[in-house]
């Protein structure tokens, strides 16, 4: 349908340079009427005010509509074709319209339709999580029972005799027995009061009015302190700095932010205070004995690794220069504090398996489509380098007007004075250079080494860059031009030629390389346990998560005072709410109207207007202030509001004072905050807040 409606909107004669040819008269004609060595050529204005589309981006045919609508759906090069869309015609808005309607609902909507079926096809029914959450409390009842040998396994004795004189078979064999009541009660009751033994954690929490050794109380003091939320919120904070603190080094003495002195000596405190971190840990959770142990844990293990890394590189033996480049991974210990990290990292570990199983899927097809292409577009793609030699000039036999051109006449040499990326000097003064006539396959392209279907390995690596987008519209247009083995190719000879890559574009990226977001997502609900719950217990635990964040309101209250109750009515008035609302509003639309190097009148218009918005806004902070005392305070929005009126009062001052231009324009961005406040004032932005 758009490509349908584009051929309505932007048909038009595109630009050839092949017709722009010297008249008899010796002059070139009106429409391409530059000069450049004796060659006619279009200037620069005549291909602006020209037809916008060249022989390849245009929508002059049906195919070439439909080949160009889905370059832009993929992103290929879709801002040059927005630009000539809004050439085509007198006005520019038909082109933006299109062009940008388009992209969002065919790269944004559609394109993530893929994703949202995919996701679908991975969710199970409410019958089938019934059954897996059952199956999984069957395999955790089982396995609790074990531990508590409530379940005994059948027991063989090979020797002759028993000392508890339990019966056997002729053969030898011990007859199994069920354990006692007595023996049941017994493990039972040793299980109950052993777990917490085999927990050293535990026992330390458990073990109340008993003499305890020094210690022991040693330990569960820094217990205390290592498991307080302050002292894991500090030791991110330490992190974060650091990690700040090593992104402004450098090398290179000119560009570093923090002297290297100076960064020596932040290195040393940090780590002091990761060592301090370190050793408090150990002491509180043991050396390796216990089974929580520091060095059991994989996390502390990479902690201590880190922190080795960091004190060789402090230390600077020579040889081991090469360990600060270790010093990258200082971020990656936020991992260990951070559950939601935690949480991606195993989904990802996960789901390894299955994103193995996409990426072989997705070189099963890769190959397939490899040998297609082998089969299909094997030498087909060789060119001469020179375009202009064909015609009965070169090719003798070829009829006047024609534009075939054969590989045994691509010899000698040509002089050309540009190439693809413009003129070697400049178009006023042409500079030409002699050049072979080369017989080859294209050499440009994503890789820099050109493309063509000749063997497998070539096939595959253009195949892969296709599916990465990076100029695959150079591939796909190259197809089109083929015309035979040995012969020159010529402009859309071959159109069909592009389903080929459309298929493999639709099979790969859309939907072979969308199943690792599918497989990603269902390995992290997995994770959480969401993939697990029906949707009435997804809908019950949201509700208890809502119910536990909400806060009670506080009770109705309004000002006994008769002044204070007459602005209290004012600033909750529906007509009050409004006119402020209108008033942010215009004072949004006026800084919209800024702009560099503006008429003097109307930058004095706005200051003046800034100063009486920022009355008005001022005279709003003080009716509230009045009406509600000390609790508009208790209102984050009554906060915000007083900041943007208390910074756009320091921006006022500043430039009143004369302040340096670098610090005012920084002050000045502050009024742009001033339309978040129409957030505040509209009911559907505030519920995505």
């Amino acid at each position: 349908l758009c490509a349908i409606l584009g051929l309505q909107l932007f048909n038009c004669e595109v630009r050839d340079e092949a017709v722009c040819g010297m008249l008899e008269s010796g002059q070139c004609p009106e429409e391409c009427s530059f000069e450049v060595a004796g060659e006619c050529v279009f200037s620069d204005a005549q291909v602006y005010e020209r037809c916008p589309w060249d022989e390849y981006w245009n929508f002059n045919t049906l195919p070439a509509g439909l080949i160009l609508l889905i370059f832009v759906t993929t992103g290929e090069n879709w801002t040059e074709q927005l630009a000539s869309g809004m050439r085509s015609n007198p006005s520019p808005i038909p082109g933006l319209l299109f062009f940008a309607i388009f992209y969002v609902v065919s790269f944004y909507m559609l394109l993530n339709l893929f994703t949202g079926v995919i996701l679908e096809e991975f969710e199970l029914t409410d019958h089938d999580r019934e059954a897996l959450q059952l199956g999984a409390f069957r395999v955790a009842l089982v396995k609790k029972m074990r531990q508590a040998n409530l379940i005994v396994k059948e027991e063989h004795s090979r020797g002759n005799s028993s000392e508890e004189g339990e019966g056997r078979t002729s053969t030898g064999m011990a007859v199994s027995r069920r354990p006692s009541i007595e023996r049941v009660s017994t493990e039972t009751t040793r299980v109950s009061t052993g777990m917490s033994q085999n927990n050293p954690q535990t026992e330390r929490a458990n073990i109340e009015g008993e003499q305890v050794s020094s210690l022991e109380r040693l330990r569960r003091g820094l217990q205390a302190i290592v498991e307080h939320p302050r002292f894991d919120h500090f030791m991110m904070l330490a992190i974060c700095v650091s990690t700040l603190l090593l992104a402004l080094e450098s090398p290179i003495k000119e560009y570093a932010v923090i002297r290297p002195d100076d960064a020596f000596i932040v290195d040393i405190f940090f780590f002091s205070v990761f060592c301090l971190e370190c050793i408090l840990k150990v002491m509180n959770l043991g050396v390796i004995r216990e089974k929580t142990a520091y060095f059991r844990s994989t996390s502390n293990l990479f902690d201590f690794t880190v922190l080795l890394l960091q004190g060789l590189d402090l230390v600077g033996i020579n040889g081991l220069k090469s360990l600060r480049s270790f010093r990258v991974l200082r971020p990656l210990r936020l991992l260990s504090r951070l559950e939601s990290l935690q949480l991606l990292i195993s989904s990802m570990q996960g789901a390894l398996p299955d994103i193995a199983s996409v990426v072989i899927l997705w070189l099963c097809a890769c190959v397939g489509f490899s040998i297609c292409a082998i089969q299909i577009f094997a030498g087909m793609l060789w060119r001469c380098n020179d375009w202009d030699f064909v015609g009965p000039d070169f090719n003798p036999g070829e009829l006047e007007g024609s534009g075939v051109g054969w590989r045994e006449n691509c010899a000698g040499n040509y002089f050309p004075f540009e190439s693809n990326a413009g003129a070697y000097v400049s178009d006023a003064n042409p500079t030409f250079i002699m050049k072979p006539r080369v017989w080859s396959n294209p050499v440009d392209g994503a890789s820099g080494v050109g493309w063509h279907f000749d063997n497998f390995a070539w096939a595959f690596q253009t195949l892969y860059e296709v599916s990465t987008f990076e100029l695959w519209s150079d591939v796909v247009f190259s197809t089109t031009d083929i015309t035979g083995h040995g012969q020159q190719p010529m402009t859309y000879s071959s159109p069909a030629n592009a389903l080929f890559f459309h298929a493999w574009i639709i099979i790969s990226c859309f939907f072979l390389l969308q199943l690792v977001i599918g497989v990603l997502i269902e390995a992290i609900n997995r994770k959480s346990g969401v993939s697990l719950l029906t949707d009435d217990q997804r809908n019950f635990k949201f509700t208890q998560e809502r119910i536990r964040m909400m806060k009670p309101d506080p009770p109705e209250w309004k000002p006994t005072h008769s002044y204070r109750l007459a602005c209290y009515n004012l600033v909750n008035s529906n007509y009050f709410q409004h006119g402020i609302t209108t008033l942010v509003g215009v004072n949004v639309a006026i800084m919209t109207s800024e702009s560099y190097d503006q008429n003097e009148s109307w930058g004095a218009a706005i200051e003046t207007l800034n100063v009486i918005f920022l009355t008005f806004y001022l005279v709003e902070a003080a009716l509230k202030l009045y009406a509600y005392l000390h609790r508009y305070f208790l209102d984050s929005w009554n906060l915000f509001d007083l900041f943007v009126v208390l910074a756009s009062l320091v921006e006022l001052a500043a430039s009143s004072a004369g302040v340096g231009l670098q610090a005012l324009r920084a002050l000045r961005i502050i009024k742009v905050v001033r339309a978040l406040r129409l957030v505040r004032r509209g009911k559907r932005f505030f519920l995505l807040c």
